[in-house]
């Protein structure tokens, strides 16, 4: 989802996110040059516990040692948060930076935003996103024409702008009527509305994996189903076949790359899963056999949580049309079997 500006309160509670120091590349510190910063308590999530009255040694950009005493170069920056409890940066591994659903369905509004617009909200949200403490973030594909958020990655790592680090999906590649289409408009208009990136057919999924990869995917998103905010889908039916799967996967890892799956019905998870997809998204109606399985092939599961309830929660006025609102009644069953 987009970054919630309301959530940037969350900061004044006392924590300090230790990752932000080598995530601003835009504010770093000379080579060569230390830091040192004081933390009356500091959370080590490894050994699941809080160490009172720790430094964390920072040098050229880098934590270099974290311990009640480090060995620190004469000269260092000193920093004082002795009265702050320290943590490690935040990650969050689904996140659309080019999407705002307020009031409008997808189809209304993503057409409507250029490249140079999503770029703009982009660097908006994951700008705010760092000020509340998430240092990498995961983005599954945007509905963006070109490849906005390849750039805006890429300034960011230029040290143009501040920013989380960013690990890129550059579009939801989807079948023709699948949920990365845009499936309301009319079939007569003078010129057609499609998706950003429409596959279809083993030959077509192959050159758009390559495509993807040529203009600087850091891993690659399929649409493996329908979905909820999309128009006219089914979340139920396997939005390829077992073929166009497997030449995802096989096409994806040729080139040394991840591969993940958009997906809410058992069918299209399992499908994604069987071809040898790296993870799965949502998979809301999962059945054990399925989550077996991904246990099995060591498939990571990505499962959203916060969207189920956005969702659910937000109805008409987060994007969901009237002729998708019995899919929210469908999604409130399948949660509320968890």
């Amino acid at each position: 989802m987009t970054a919630d500006h309301a959530s940037v309160r969350v900061a004044s509670v006392g924590f300090v996110l230790l990752g932000l120091v080598a995530a601003a590349p835009a504010v770093s510190q000379d080579d060569g040059d230390a830091t040192v910063i004081h933390c009356g308590k500091l959370l080590d999530v490894e050994a699941r516990e809080v160490l009172a009255d720790q430094r964390v040694l920072v040098e050229d950009d880098r934590i270099a040692a974290i311990g009640a005493r480090v060995n620190a170069p004469a000269g260092a920056t000193r920093v004082d948060l002795s009265g702050h409890t320290c943590m490690p940066g935040l990650m969050d591994m689904h996140v659309h930076l080019f999407i705002d659903l307020t009031g409008r369905t997808l189809d209304e509004a993503a057409p409507t935003q250029s490249s140079a617009y999503n770029a703009l909200m982009g660097l908006r949200n994951a700008q705010t996103l760092l000020s509340i403490g998430f240092t990498t973030i995961r983005v599954p594909g945007d509905m963006d024409y070109h490849y906005a958020n390849v750039e805006l990655r890429n300034a960011i790592e230029r040290g143009w702008y501040q920013g989380p680090r960013m690990k890129v999906a550059p579009h939801t590649i989807s079948p023709l009527g699948g949920h990365g289409d845009f499936n309301s408009y009319a079939p007569d208009l003078p010129h057609e509305v499609t998706g950003p990136f429409i596959a279809d057919g083993v030959d077509e999924v192959r050159r758009a994996v390559r495509r993807e990869i040529k203009y600087g995917a850091d891993w690659i998103k399929v649409m493996a189903s329908g979905g909820v905010m999309s128009q006219h889908d089914d979340p139920e039916v396997a939005a390829y076949t077992a073929e166009e799967f497997r030449a995802f996967a096989e096409e994806t890892h040729r080139h040394g790359k991840k591969i993940t799956a958009h997906a809410h019905g058992d069918a299209g998870i399992r499908a994604a899963v069987e071809a040898g997809f790296d993870s799965i998204e949502h998979g809301t109606m999962m059945e054990a056999e399925t989550a077996q399985l991904m246990a099995e092939k060591g498939t990571y599961y990505v499962p959203t949580l916060y969207v189920l309830d956005w969702i659910l929660e937000r109805g008409a006025t987060g994007g969901i049309s009237a002729g998708n609102s019995p899919r929210r009644s469908w999604w409130r069953r399948s949660t509320a079997t968890r």
